[in-house]
């Protein structure tokens, strides 16, 4: 779980509702678990969320000149 946590993290600032989703596994790391583990069925639900956010959507993409592109900054 832990593995799989930071994984995503990185991707947390791409993914809608990321904190809504990742709530389930990071309770699962407040309490023992004991081996073999099986996930709950809402955290089996959250990964498959997540499995089909990466397999489905293009969440980073490499840069094109061809299209048209916004800088937006914060100087505050």
């Amino acid at each position: 779980i832990q593995t799989f946590l930071n994984f995503i993290s990185f991707y947390k600032r791409f993914i809608k509702d990321y904190l809504k989703i990742i709530t389930l596994f990071t309770n699962l790391l407040k309490r023992k678990l004991i081996l073999p583990f099986n996930l709950p069925t809402k955290a089996l639900k959250a990964f498959k969320r997540f499995k089909e956010i990466f397999l489905k959507v293009f969440i980073l993409k490499y840069f094109n000149n061809q299209l048209l592109t916004y800088i937006k900054i914060n100087i505050l």
